[in-house]
């Protein structure tokens, strides 16, 4: 048996080595597929994408209004209501020498005057002590002529006296602003008071010129009556 498998083994050996090696040319197929399609590829899109947009928006927008809004409004209030006060009230008075230490009042008033409006005024009041001669002002009150009228007054001034007191009124008729020769003037001469003192008038007929007139201790009107010494 062994015998007999080997043979058939050794029998049919040949056949299987010519069966492996068979290339199968086939002499009438030439088409030996030689196919070289490698495809390798070269598709060289390496889709580097050169789009270099690197957005190099310039809109700085930097905003160059030059408003700066200086405003220019020179509202300077230009009212021009200066309200001058046209009051003409020119309270002119002036109280010289009035001391309020006696007992009587003394009260000078003049109108008719329209002819010297304008003009200072004066009122003086002379209480000698016990001598006329040697006497000084006792009352010196200052005004001026308004609408044609005047009225000076000090109260309580004068004392119970008989020493031949006197009163005058003196317009300053050349506006020098003291009493002097052309000024114009009024008296009253008593020979004493035991009572206020009240004098008016109503015409500037009843005024004299100064002049040269001469008074008591034969001192000149002005400077016994209306010392330039007050008047400052």
């Amino acid at each position: 048996m062994r015998i007999r498998f080997l043979l058939s083994v050794l029998f049919f050996l040949p056949f299987a080595v010519v069966s492996t090696s068979c290339t199968s040319t086939n002499s009438d197929d030439t088409g030996t597929d030689t196919d070289t399609d490698t495809d390798t590829d070269t598709d060289t899109d390496t889709d580097t994408d050169t789009d270099t947009d690197t957005d190099t928006d310039t809109d700085t927008d930097t905003d160059t209004d030059t408003d700066t809004d200086t405003d220019t409004d020179t509202d300077t209030d230009t009212d021009t209501d200066t309200d001058t006060d046209t009051d003409t009230d020119t309270d002119t008075d002036r109280d010289l020498l009035c001391a309020s230490s006696g007992d009587f009042d003394f009260q000078l008033s003049g109108t008719g005057l329209e002819d010297l409006e304008g003009h200072k005024v004066w009122a003086s009041a002379v209480q000698p002590g016990d001598d006329p001669h040697t006497a000084t002002v006792t009352v010196l009150l200052e005004s001026s002529i308004q609408s044609g009228a005047f009225s000076l007054d000090c109260p309580e001034s004068l004392v119970e006296q008989m020493y031949y007191p006197s009163a005058v009124v003196v317009v300053d008729a050349d506006d020098s602003g003291t009493c002097t020769s052309d000024d114009l003037m009024v008296v009253w001469q008593y020979y004493g008071w035991l009572e206020s003192v009240v004098e008016s008038f109503d015409s500037a007929a009843v005024l004299g010129t100064v002049g040269d007139t001469i008074t008591w201790g034969d001192r000149g009107f002005c400077e016994y009556y209306v010392p330039d010494a007050l008047l400052d």
